[in-house]
């Protein structure tokens, strides 16, 4: 197989890790849990909360503490006033609810202040409408439509794989739907964000682009062996500017909230990937070069997703060393002599981003 981002990388058995080795995750998060839960403990006084951890242990002066968050339903994180100082605090002890019930009655919950002021934020914009009842509306407007939306990009995602067909159209859909999705966003006058939390009146558009730009990832990934990522970089940034530039100006959030503009960020890379590879092949008219070699190992790997079919090739053309190819279950069973002739396409990319075909 031609690895992502490394030039002439060569798969080397003998230095690669046994795919039992990962039944040892679970057993070493069990474990992690196991000690939490054991060898942790908060204590409380008149002055101090005090949180003993495994390996550290914080305090923080109750008349400091600002408020709390909780995150994922199994921690408390009390903030001090300033925001500087942080308490992490599992929620893995006994009594859980007693202290929950302190917490809750004794200090703000920020998540619903933060929720409370995105709230009046939202009902007192002029870009939403002229008064409540109609910004109350066009909220509910956005929100109806990012639904649509999202169940409009799962859709696509199952048809991408479920039924490809026809193949250069589906693909130019994975690529033009998050582009669109975020296109409409003028139309709601800033009620759509890219990330929110809560009970939030804004509307979340993460979910709509992920799930699209996911199934185009993968889609490239397992439908182009990259011969060469050189040329990869210049196109690659491109697209990754441009789609990071269309987020940051049409969505408030990534300009004010770190976790969005990371978010942002995360999304318009995976998309600049998927869509450089794609565009790379489907739009590239070069003629193409048959080359000879011979086929040396083949491989099946069962995944999540499936099965995963593997050729490795001998040395052929520039090629110095063997290769291992992802290839389709179709011409996987066609080689069905694990040594035996086979030929290679080679054509040159739309953006110069030499791919093969394995026939």
């Amino acid at each position: 197989m031609v690895y992502p981002f490394v030039e002439n990388f060569q798969n080397d058995q003998e230095r690669a890790i046994p795919f039992s080795l990962i039944g040892i995750i679970p057993f070493l998060g069990s474990l992690c849990v196991f000690v939490l839960l054991f060898k942790s403990q908060i204590e409380i006084d008149v002055e101090k909360i005090r949180y003993i951890g495994v390996f550290k242990t914080r305090e923080m002066n109750l008349t400091e503490i600002g408020g709390y968050r909780m995150r994922e339903g199994r921690f408390i994180v009390f903030l001090s006033r300033d925001n500087h100082e942080k308490i992490k605090i599992p929620l893995l002890f006994e009594p859980e609810e007693e202290f929950v019930a302190w917490v809750e009655n004794n200090y703000k919950n920020l998540d619903e202040n933060d929720w409370s002021e995105e709230s009046k934020e939202a009902l007192s914009s002029e870009k939403l409408g002229i008064d409540v009842a109609g910004r109350k509306q066009n909220l509910s407007r956005a929100r109806r439509f990012v639904w649509k939306l999202g169940f409009a990009a799962v859709g696509l995602c199952v048809w991408s794989f479920a039924f490809p067909r026809p193949h250069e159209l589906v693909m130019w859909f994975l690529v033009l739907f998050p582009l669109i999705s975020v296109g409409v966003l003028p139309f709601f006058n800033g009620a759509v964000r890219l990330n929110t939390r809560g009970n939030s009146p804004y509307i979340m558009l993460a979910p709509v682009l992920l799930f699209p730009t996911l199934a185009l990832d993968l889609k490239a990934f397992g439908e182009w062996n990259v011969l060469s990522w050189i040329p990869f970089w210049i196109p690659f940034f491109s697209i990754f500017l441009v789609s990071m530039a269309l987020l940051f100006f049409l969505l408030e959030d990534i300009r004010k909230k770190s976790a969005s503009l990371a978010l942002a960020i995360f999304i318009c890379g995976f998309y600049g990937y998927g869509t450089t590879v794609v565009l790379n092949g489907i739009l590239d008219k070069s003629p193409p070069e048959v080359i000879e070699t011979q086929i040396l190992k083949k491989r099946v790997f069962s995944g999540k997703y499936g099965l995963s079919y593997y050729l490795t090739l001998a040395p052929w053309g520039s090629m110095k060393r063997e290769e291992e190819v992802l290839v389709d279950g179709e011409t996987y069973e066609r080689h069905f002599v694990t040594a035996g002739p086979a030929k290679v396409i080679l054509k040159r990319g739309y953006f110069n981003i030499p791919w093969i075909l394995v026939y």
